[in-house]
Parts: C-alpha cells; structure tokens; sequence
C-alpha cells in the first residue's frame, strides 16, 4: 500500500521512482559486522570511557566490565570489544563472534 501511495506521489510530481526503492542487501554480504576497536587485555576485568586518543570529556561514562568463559565482552555504549590475550576469543575471527555486552558494574 505504502508502495503504490509513494510510486503515485512520484509519478504526479515527476520524481525519479527510484528514490522510493528500498536499497536490498547484496547475497554475498557478511552478516555480522566487526566491532569498531578490538582491544587485547592481559585481565578479566577492563575499564571503559570510550576516550581513546581523544578527552575523556568526550567520551560515556566510565564502566568496569568483566570478561566471561567466552574470553570477550563488549563495550554497552562504545562497542568496544575487549578480548583476554590467551582465551579462546583470542586468535578467533571476531566478525563471526556474537555481542556480549555488559553494562556497568561497582
């Protein structure tokens, strides 16, 4: 419904109908994406303020998170993905692996 009622606003003010096409995801496209920084830790429990080479100021508010059996956990506010060195995490295609976010804890 909602196809035809844009396809007929279109044509009455000759627009272009292909600006009303929903854009398709190609078949061969991956379908996780990798999280946006990968940081290496030697301990289980990490901190996080999403400033990484920029102020604190501009980044969330400081969480302390804490890596599980599955040897990663993710950033809740940056997506920052924090993977103990030497777990079966590390070494893995990160791409492949599914979001494990925490948030904060005391």
């Amino acid at each position: 419904m909602l196809g035809k009622c844009l396809s007929s606003f279109a044509s009455k003010y000759d627009l272009p109908h292909t600006i009303w096409k929903t854009p398709s995801t190609p078949a061969n496209a991956p379908s996780m994406i990798s999280p946006p920084e990968i940081t290496h830790t030697a301990t289980p429990r990490v901190r996080c303020d999403g400033a990484t080479g920029i102020a604190p100021a501009l980044g969330h508010p400081r969480v302390w998170l804490q890596i599980d059996e599955h040897g990663y956990v993710d950033c809740g506010y940056c997506d920052r993905r924090f993977v103990l060195k030497g777990s079966i995490a590390d070494g893995a295609d990160q791409a492949s692996l599914p979001d494990i976010a925490s948030g904060a804890s005391v």
